[in-house]
């Protein structure tokens, strides 16, 4: 019998945060609304509710807010200590599992294992690295096309060989990490055409938080995630992509690299 280590944050009197209940604030993010992360997690809506509500009174306040409708309707976005709290367990899930990799290796047959589920977290140059999950895989044999969805309103497309496809385990319902590097992307005040190979990410000007300065401007596409790219020159930073306006981030779909954020079960 293997015996598995799982991370679980728990204080006096209050139910415990583990895996699943990370994955639900995942999915809600990535969602959009309380409900439909609730139905991709085969949670009802009052189950969902309760365990928000508990990680809510463990963290001393919440993990969601809630966002009016409006051109792009409403639903429920993650807040700063929501986005940390994830971020955190993440990191204590990644060092849980190389302790008990160590473990297993200076204790051998006690049977404890890694968790199966124990995230991969690295260090990367690219400024875009963003969940989503995948919704379609389309393959002519030797190169495949790999649509993930990373928010209700914004989805991307990557072109991978098909031996990285079966390497990565890669199918629809997975959940990946999508990375563009910033300086690949860049910002339009208009729509591109769009053509084979291309993305064309639609979204809102957001707040920057590096300052005026930046060569850089990220685009809010929704469920709390953001894009980062080059607007081109100085004067369309300052006259194209004021806070608010609607922007488009465009790239080519070969440029986007899928990374595996934890290794799922295969049953």
């Amino acid at each position: 019998m293997t015996i598995e280590a799982v991370l679980s944050l728990k204080g006096d009197a209050l139910p415990a945060v583990g895996r699943e209940r990370i994955r639900l604030l995942e999915a809600i993010a990535r969602h959009g609304s309380i409900s439909a992360g609730a139905k991709a997690r085969g949670l009802t809506y009052r189950a969902a509710w309760q365990a928000l509500d508990g990680m809510a009174s463990l963290f001393g306040r919440p993990l969601l807010a809630t966002r009016a409708g409006g051109a792009r309707g409403g639903g429920s976005v993650l807040t700063d200590t929501g986005r940390n709290v994830i971020l955190a367990y993440h990191w204590l899930d990644a060092e849980l599992a190389q302790l008990t990799r160590r473990l297993g290796r200076e204790c051998p047959g006690i049977g404890i294992a890694a968790p199966r589920h124990a995230a991969m977290l690295v260090k990367t140059s690219a400024r875009n690295a963003l969940p989503g999950r995948i919704v379609t895989i389309d393959t002519d044999g030797f190169v495949a096309e790999v649509v993930t969805e990373l928010s209700p309103t914004a989805q991307v497309r990557a072109r991978v060989t098909t031996d990285s496809l079966h390497d990565l385990g890669l199918r629809a319902g997975r959940d990946v990490i999508v990375m563009i590097k910033a300086t690949l992307v860049a910002l339009r005040s208009c729509p591109e055409p769009l053509r084979a190979g291309l993305n064309c990410v639609a979204g809102t000007i957001a707040p920057q938080a590096h300052g005026a300065n930046t060569a850089q401007i990220r685009l809010d596409i929704g469920a709390g995630l953001h894009l980062s790219g080059s607007p081109g020159t100085a004067a369309a930073r300052d006259h194209e992509f004021a806070e608010g306006h609607p922007a488009w981030a465009v790239f080519e779909a070969a440029h986007v690299i899928l990374a595996i954020d934890h290794v799922e079960d295969d049953a």
